[in-house]
């Protein structure tokens, strides 16, 4: 149950780190 939960919150982070590079990168683009 625990190792689930902890899973679920690694995914949730892994998800927003990459939506931010996404962003920026986007952003960056825009920019430039």
């Amino acid at each position: 149950m625990m190792s689930q939960d902890l899973k679920e919150k690694v995914e949730v982070k892994t998800i927003r780190i990459g939506a931010g590079i996404v962003i920026e990168t986007i952003v960056k683009d825009a920019e430039g």
